[in-house]
């Protein structure tokens, strides 16, 4: 479904969409902070000094820090690849305000 809604817009809309800012940007973004994740979760675990095998709480407190990091990753990421442009972050609630303290352009 989704591929026959690209083929509609890309056939049927006057300006058509940048495919690298709309799907490479993001992928490449995603594939960073799925390396960075991948990375620091075993780190947050010795850094909580974990036992070899943890419990429940260790592993979800563990999972909670580097979801927290992975977000920070990616928006990080976003800004520097410029995946975001104001444009986009009018459309959403305050996001003129949050784009400007971001400096995006």
């Amino acid at each position: 479904m989704s591929g026959f809604n690209l083929w509609f817009i890309m056939h049927r809309m006057p300006e058509k969409p940048n495919l690298a800012k709309v799907f490479i940007l993001p992928v490449f973004n995603s594939l960073v902070m799925g390396g960075a994740v991948w990375l620091v979760y075993p780190a947050f675990l010795k850094l909580l000094n974990a036992p070899a095998e943890p419990g429940r709480k260790m592993i979800l407190l563990a999972l909670m820090l580097t979801i927290i990091y992975g977000v920070f990753v990616y928006l990080v990421m976003t800004i520097i690849t410029r995946s975001v442009t104001m444009e986009d972050m009018k459309l959403i609630p305050k996001g003129e305000k949050i784009g400007k303290k971001l400096h995006i352009r």
